[in-house]
């Protein structure tokens, strides 16, 4: 008997874990960190917002994530900061990254268009149209 019962508290544990994900949900663009209003504000400002999702995680971490019309997104993390950038139709601009990266993007990369960005706040990792790649630490120096 107690085996029966240890094997059904494994399975409702397991079912448990299981279906344990992230609580997604719709807001304004108004609900969105002050820090990522204005970063899309100053970026974005052509660009026509379809849709913003907050999302939670079971450890109350919150994300941020901006889809445009052109199938832009943008991930924002809980203070408004981006860390990822995935552009389908349009290009990144490499205004979104500091000034020193810009300066590596424009003379080591110049005429190369950024499909996607992403960073931690101290390496930045950039993907081109022609599926090359680089990453950039803060000091604009390419890593290997």
């Amino acid at each position: 008997m107690k085996r029966i019962a240890t094997v059904l508290c494994s399975l409702l544990l397991l079912c448990g874990l299981a279906s344990a994900k992230d609580k997604q949900v719709k807001i304004a663009q108004t609900e969105l960190p002050a820090k990522a209003q204005e970063f899309v504000a100053n970026h974005f400002a052509q660009s026509l917002v379809k849709k913003v999702v907050k999302s939670t995680a079971d450890n109350g971490v919150e994300a941020f994530f901006v889809t445009f019309k052109d199938k832009t997104r943008i991930e924002f993390d809980m203070v408004g900061a981006w860390s990822v950038i995935t552009a389908k139709k349009a290009a990144v601009s490499d205004v979104v990254a500091p000034v020193r990266i810009r300066s590596v993007l424009r003379t080591d990369f110049a005429g190369k268009t950024i499909k996607a960005a992403d960073n931690d706040g101290l390496r930045f990792h950039f993907v081109f149209d022609d599926k090359s790649e680089v990453r950039i630490n803060a000091f604009g120096e390419i890593m290997e």
